[in-house]
């Protein structure tokens, strides 16, 4: 029986110890607003430091939005079942990516799941070659352009092994070398101007992953 999503997110506000999401919603603006009070008095009006905070808060606000609606929950379900089943994941990344990728190894490492992850290519190749169809591959690339990676999906898909790949472009050449595609929203990617683009979105997909995994849900 499929958990919808509205069923799982009654079950984690009443982990929280509220009787619905309607009186989660309510306390949390509440605290919220209670919160921006506070720090208005301490600000000086027209603060151009307070205002460069917002446009920061609001910039990460709409990327979490993003992403969470931009999870497919067919992929979602399957990557679960993988990962859970899974004997060995190995997990890879490139450049800004990496500390996502060695954030997802300790904390599926914290499960009980037997985590590899090297940033040298070379390295990547050879454990890739090593996997079997009871292992997983799981590639973050926000880009999804990386040649190191594609060679590693190549070599772990050659053996029958299940290819996860975490990218803001379901387009990309690693998402044609993919089983299972979860899609993270960058905001870079929706307004040319940002200067700041962040990890946040991957990072994001790897704690939704995490919690789900501990949660235990239905997957069936």
């Amino acid at each position: 029986m499929h958990d919808s999503p509205g069923s799982v997110v009654t079950q984690l506000c009443h982990k929280l110890g509220y009787a619905n999401y309607r009186k989660f919603q309510l306390e949390l603006a509440r605290d919220v607003l209670e919160q921006q009070e506070t720090e208005a008095r301490k600000r000086p009006p027209n603060d151009p430091l307070h205002q460069a905070l917002l446009d920061l808060q609001n910039n990460r606000q709409e990327e979490v939005q993003a992403t969470i609606q931009a999870l497919n929950l067919v992929q979602l379900r399957k990557v679960l079942s993988i990962l859970r089943a899974a004997e060995i994941i190995e997990i890879e990344a490139n450049g800004s990516s990496l500390p996502v990728a060695m954030d997802a190894s300790l904390k599926l490492g914290s499960l009980g799941k037997r985590c590899m992850i090297s940033p040298v290519p070379e390295k990547a190749r050879s454990f890739a070659s090593a996997l079997t169809p009871k292992d997983a591959l799981l590639l973050i690339s926000s880009a999804g352009r990386c040649e190191a990676l594609e060679t590693a999906a190549r070599a772990a898909k050659k053996n029958g092994t299940p290819v996860i790949l975490i990218t803001c472009d379901k387009r990309s050449a690693l998402a044609g070398h993919a089983s299972y595609t979860l899609l993270a929203s960058n905001r870079i990617q929706r307004i040319a101007s940002d200067m700041l683009p962040s990890q946040l979105s991957a990072a994001l997909v790897v704690e939704a992953l995490y919690y789900l995994l501990v949660g235990n849900f239905d997957l069936n």
